[in-house]
């Protein structure tokens, strides 16, 4: 059972999930296109195979991070959990977050990701990363504070 449906106190429900965007795997495909340049000539084929194992160390991880993230919003609070051996959450309450900040470069613009940075009382900032549709999350924060 997934960690939100698994926390959720008395009469809390699920409003929205939000999901990491593929965008997160481009790095890994990038390095892994790289290699091809040095593959063909027996003098550099060594290295072409370094940035082979590279990018499938790096698409494992984003892989990885993709399957062991979770990010809801309820109608009490907003949850986020990450990490597959060590685990991070965060966890606000509705009242107690004073603002939502949405960060999008312009590829993030282009292929609708971003980071949707939630402040708290006391100064406490909490921000959550690659999220698809950045935008829709925080509308849907600001409509479950709203009710």
């Amino acid at each position: 059972m997934p960690y939100v449906e698994k926390n959720l106190t008395k009469d809390e429900k699920v409003i929205q999930k939000a999901k990491l965007h593929w965008f997160i795997y481009v790095r890994a495909l990038v390095i892994f296109l790289f290699s091809f340049l040095f593959l063909n000539d027996p003098d550099t084929h060594g290295i072409g195979i370094f940035f082979i194992t590279l990018s499938l160390a790096l698409l494992l991880s984003a892989w990885i991070q993709t399957k062991t993230t979770e990010l809801a919003v309820t109608n009490k609070r907003v949850i986020a959990k990450y990490g597959l051996i060590s685990r991070q959450t965060i966890e606000l309450n509705l009242n107690k977050i004073e603002g939502l900040n949405v960060n999008q470069g312009v590829t993030g613009r282009i292929f609708n990701f971003g980071d949707v940075i939630i402040n708290g009382t006391g100064g406490k900032q909490s921000p959550i990363k690659y999220i698809a549709r950045p935008l829709t999350f925080r509308k849907t924060v600001n409509e479950a504070i709203e009710s």
